[in-house]
């Protein structure tokens, strides 16, 4: 027999609802989320222009006029051109490697598998103890680095043009193999992995300083999973761009200012190709400062090295959405065992409430009532 929801079975389904199934970074647009990434991207390419400072060309065949028709996400204003459309699809395509936003199963292979973590800024299986700070962050810088190559490609200049086949899961058509612009996909590629690295690290007030490099896969996957050797577990609010909230509003406008440099750098026609790999590069370099060691991570070592039990408040990786979310599961447990005690106390109680009423009517009789 299917149980029926009631007492607190409804506020535990919606405490597994806020249980993170996947790391999402800045979110992608789906029919749960804000298109955190494709804002932040399009916005800081739009200040910083393409290329020759050509324009795109708007919509124009039946085949790309379609293609617009049947992406699963929102188009910005303005973004109603193929370079634009092939910039947003790469900057998701970190997040989706060409599943759609409603397979999550599948998702949660994609964003758990050690070999895409640098595509996120995330620590990998062997980026272990304060020096996985500096490794996971190198994987992610040369991840950065490598995709703007392949944007800009072999010429002399970037070729706009170039296009390359990708699988793109879309809207009515599913999963199709479309070919896209080579330089708008692999920019949009490497400006999401840029901007994840302000959602996935825990950083200095001002932004400039790496303290420590966020962990989901071991998380995720890892029953063993230990923070101060793993990396702090990722944090569901830092996902988040909200406006409303001055910790995502500073934290988005990082990203996007981060995400400007080496856009701005790759459009400089002044320089040659070489020179525009060296100054993104600088710019890269500059979001990805030298990591520090969190205080956090300090005290469990010298708790270690003082042969003091490690307690729970000196172990991180337990907050933001996640441990609301048990927290909320528990206390839903808790009034549901409770709201059982008292059902089984209840029938007596209605029993002497009836047998004082009848005796009431028949009036008054000698002893005490029952």
């Amino acid at each position: 027999m299917t149980p029926s929801l009631s007492g607190a079975a409804p506020w535990a389904l919606v405490a597994l609802t806020l249980v993170p199934a996947t790391a999402r970074a800045f979110t992608f647009e789906s029919s749960f989320s804000r298109g955190c990434h494709e804002s932040i991207t399009f916005a800081a390419v739009s200040r910083a222009g393409w290329p020759r400072s050509v324009r795109p060309a708007p919509l124009g065949t039946d085949a790309v006029n379609a293609l617009s028709r049947d992406l699963p996400f929102t188009l910005p204003d303005g973004a109603r051109d193929l370079w634009s459309i092939t910039l947003l699809l790469g900057a998701r395509e970190n997040d989706l490697h060409g599943a759609s936003p409603r397979d999550l199963t599948r998702l949660f292979e994609v964003h758990t598998d050690p070999a895409f973590q640098d595509e996120h800024c995330l620590r990998r299986p062997q980026d272990d103890g304060p020096e996985g700070n500096l490794s996971a962050l190198a994987a992610c810088r040369a991840f950065i680095l490598r995709e703007v190559d392949l944007a800009l490609g072999d010429g002399d200049q970037p070729d706009l043009e170039a296009t390359e086949p990708h699988a793109v899961s879309l809207a009515f058509s599913g999963e199709r193999d479309v070919s896209l612009p080579r330089y708008a996909w692999h920019m949009g590629r490497a400006l999401h992995a840029l901007q994840d690295s302000f959602a996935h690290t825990l950083r200095s007030p001002d932004g400039r300083r790496v303290r420590s490099v966020l962990n989901f896969t071991d998380q995720a996957r890892d029953p063993s999973f230990e923070p101060s050797r793993d990396g702090y577990g990722h944090i569901s609010a830092l996902d988040e761009c909200a406006d409303h909230d001055s910790a995502d509003a500073q934290r988005t406008r990082f990203a996007g200012e981060a995400s400007e440099v080496p856009s701005g750098a790759l459009v400089d026609d002044t320089m040659a190709l070489s020179g525009r790999r060296a100054r993104a590069r600088g710019g890269i370099d500059e979001a990805h400062v030298r990591a520090g060691l969190h205080r956090g991570q300090r005290v469990v070592r010298r708790a270690r090295r003082e042969g003091r039990p490690v307690g729970l408040l000196d172990r991180p990786g337990r907050t933001g959405r996640a441990g609301a979310a048990w927290a909320l599961l528990g206390a839903a447990a808790a009034w549901a065992r409770r709201v059982a005690r008292r059902s089984r106390r209840w029938p007596s109680r209605r029993r002497l409430c009836r047998a004082q009423t009848r005796r009431r009517r028949r009036g008054p009789t000698r002893g005490r009532w029952a």
